[in-house]
């Protein structure tokens, strides 16, 4: 039997779902490039619907998806870094004229 893998920390599980949230849209960008685009671009239908528009809206639709996956993923907040509550002495500041 193999040992079980480590759990990664919260911070680079976070940092894995950011970094899918660029790569996704990038290689999204590159499936809509005229040579892809050019690839679907014959006059064959499936189900009645021009390839070329089966290809364009399934890419789509693939995006939406992930977008709703990465949604739910991300945190909506970014955990803010513990800030030193020691409150500030303002009497010890010198007047100003």
């Amino acid at each position: 039997m193999s040992a079980p893998r480590p759990v990664p920390a919260r911070t680079e599980v976070r940092r894995r779902w950011q970094d899918a949230g660029f790569v996704i849209p990038a290689f999204a960008a590159l499936l809509l490039t005229p040579p892809f685009l050019n690839l679907f671009a014959v006059r064959r239908l499936l189900f009645g619907i021009p390839l070329e528009v089966a290809y364009l809206f399934t890419i789509w639709t693939a995006l939406v998806l992930c977008a709703v996956v990465l949604s739910r993923r991300l945190p909506r907040q970014i955990d803010p870094e513990p800030v030193d509550a020691t409150p500030i002495d303002k009497s010890a500041e010198p007047d100003k004229p």
